[in-house]
């Protein structure tokens, strides 16, 4: 298992997925400084609040789900050309360890372009100087929020980069998904029933506004990852390898 481990680690090396990972979130940020910049009136401006927004604005309904599609589909690629797939099974490993570390990588990218994002608010709002005390907890609990919703979005992505080999196939669903939810989003009847949509739901969105359905949107999104993961860890198992 740890073998399989530094396999991916040293091919994610030398992709430019990690390099990706940090220059999306850091556009956002620089996205957020200059809305900040335009819209604080006055000393007691919460900085840090406007910042966020500032900054998921494009970032949380666009950018960061086109990184997700790119860094899935991107991990599932190296195996489907040159017969990369009959050369990794045809180590000492299980189907089942080979696509949980694949899940687990592909996860830990995007939680790692969140972190690099919270730093970069955390940093960015510093620079103001009327901005007060910074608040941590509050902003992890946003990022946290924001990632869980994103469950639907990565699990269809994933699910869909190892049932077909042709990349295009999830990175068209990945583009073609993500473009109507800036308008599916400001729906207030049916945001609820286009999973693409929860992430900037989760970002922008007054949570006294959502009530009972930010319930079941961080319920549903939980459920479509489990669900999904799962299906396709079986179909996986089961799938000829040619």
């Amino acid at each position: 298992m740890m073998n399989l481990w530094k396999a991916e680690w040293l091919k994610l090396k030398h992709s430019k997925l990690i390099l990706l990972a940090i220059a999306l979130p850091m556009f956002a940020v620089i996205q957020g400084k200059f809305f900040t910049s335009a819209t604080l009136e006055g000393v007691k401006d919460p900085v840090y609040e406007i910042y966020f927004i500032g900054s998921m604005v494009l970032f949380s309904w666009l950018v960061y789900p086109l990184l997700a599609a790119i860094v899935i589909v991107m991990i599932a690629r190296v195996e489907h050309s040159g017969d990369g797939w009959k050369q990794l099974l045809a180590l000492p490993v299980s189907r089942t360890s080979v696509y949980c570390v694949k899940f687990f990588i592909s996860m830990g990218i995007l939680l790692f372009s969140l972190v690099v994002l919270y730093i970069g608010i955390w940093i960015g709002g510093a620079t103001f100087p009327q901005a007060g005390a910074f608040p941590a907890f509050d902003l992890f609990k946003q990022l946290v929020k924001y990632f869980v919703a994103s469950f639907p979005m990565i699990s269809v992505l994933f699910f869909f980069s190892y049932r077909f080999q042709h990349t295009g196939i999830p990175l068209g669903i990945g583009i073609g998904l993500s473009l109507p939810a800036i308008m599916i989003g400001q729906s207030e009847r049916f945001w609820i029933y286009y999973p693409w949509s929860y992430p900037m739901t989760s970002a922008l969105a007054d949570p006294a506004d959502l009530g009972i359905k930010a319930t079941i949107m961080y319920g549903l999104s939980i459920g479509m990852l489990v669900t999904l993961f799962f299906v396709g860890l079986a179909r996986f198992r089961l799938k000829d390898i040619i």
